[in-house]
């Protein structure tokens, strides 16, 4: 390659780069009605007292990645998760009040939250507690290198292999995402026949936390993976 070449490269990449605006909206507003208890109070780490809740564990996350801005959609108990969580500066707490027409409207609330400048936007729920920063950076390397398409997570299931959050979607799917209704999430667009996806394969996608008998077990498992390495 010749040094116009690579300065050439260069100057794509840093114009990739400069164009790509990542907004996270976390998913964080459902009634948890199996879990009997306020979901994302729940503590997934360190003791009852001073430990890191479900939302907390997620939001901190979402907070180390590249980004333009971070949302946070609450909805039932929204006063009390936000009375009795440590909020983050700079993160964007939003209540929907549409709540109880489902994921939708979630999704619709986050929507118009995100910056203007916003080039793609990464929609996680907020009970996937086996994500880490690492997973997320795939999916955006990946939409880096692929901005036009959807990118998602995929997973394996008893019926085979399932496209899900946490997903990428660039902007102009925007009115795609905001047209959802009901409980439908996104991966309603995901499966979209007409849509450019790249799946990225995160078996951690697969676990989120329903009941307080899944959290037991999740911790179980995590302070025994700590215990061996």
């Amino acid at each position: 390659m010749t040094e116009m070449q690579e300065c050439s490269l260069s100057t794509i990449i840093n114009m990739q780069r400069s164009e790509y605006n990542l907004a996270i909206v976390v998913l964080a507003a459902g009634e948890s009605s199996r879990f009997d208890g306020i979901k994302q109070l729940a503590k997934v780490q360190g003791d009852e007292q001073s430990g890191t809740t479900l939302l907390q564990r997620t939001v901190n996350v979402a907070n180390v990645l590249e980004s333009t801005s971070v949302s946070v959609v609450l909805g039932a108990n929204a006063r009390e998760i936000l009375q009795n969580s440590s909020t983050i500066e700079g993160v964007n707490y939003i209540t929907c009040e549409q709540w109880p027409e489902g994921m939708s409207a979630s999704i619709a609330t986050g929507c118009k939250n995100i910056p203007s400048q916003t080039s793609h936007i990464l929609i996680v729920l907020a009970d996937q507690v086996a994500l880490e920063q690492t997973h997320f950076n795939e999916l955006i390397e990946q939409s880096r290198l692929h901005h036009t398409k959807i990118i998602c997570s995929q997973f394996k299931t008893e019926n085979g292999a399932r496209n899900s959050v946490p997903a990428i979607f660039p902007v102009t799917l925007t009115p795609q995402l905001m047209s959802l209704t009901g409980d439908q999430g996104a991966r309603k667009i995901i499966n979209d026949s007409d849509m450019d996806v790249l799946s990225v394969l995160l078996p951690e996608a697969a676990i989120d936390i329903d009941t307080k008998e899944q959290l037991n077990d999740w911790r179980k498992a995590s302070a025994n993976k700590q215990d061996r390495s």
